[in-house]
C-alpha cells in the first residue's frame, strides 16, 4: 500500500508541515482515523470538522512493523546463502 504525503501550512502556524492523507490510512485500518474531535473544525472555514489521524496508533503500527522487518533482516543475515 502506498501512502501519499502532503505538505501544508496550517492556519494556526507559520511553519510548513508534512503529513499523511487520512483517507489513505483509513483504508488500511479505520481505527487510525477519527472524524473531527468534539466537532472541532480543521479550519475556520470548515465548520463540519475533518478527518484526523491518530498519531499514537500510527506509532504502534510502525513499531510493530519495524520489529517484523528487524526479525526478517536477522533471519536473512543468519542464512549462509546471503552474503551479508
Amino acid at each position: 500500500m502506498t501512502f501519499r504525503t502532503v505538505g501544508c501550512q496550517t492556519p494556526d502556524s507559520s511553519r510548513d508541515s508534512i503529513g499523511f492523507i487520512a483517507q489513505d490510512l483509513e483504508r488500511v485500518d479505520s481505527r487510525l482515523v477519527v472524524q473531527g474531535e468534539e466537532g472541532v473544525p480543521c479550519t475556520v472555514e470548515d465548520k463540519r470538522g475533518c478527518k484526523r489521524i491518530d498519531l499514537t496508533g500510527i506509532i504502534a503500527i510502525l513499531a510493530t512493523e519495524i520489529k517484523t522487518l528487524r526479525a526478517e533482516v536477522n533471519a536473512l543475515k543468519s542464512d549462509k546463502r546471503v552474503g551479508y
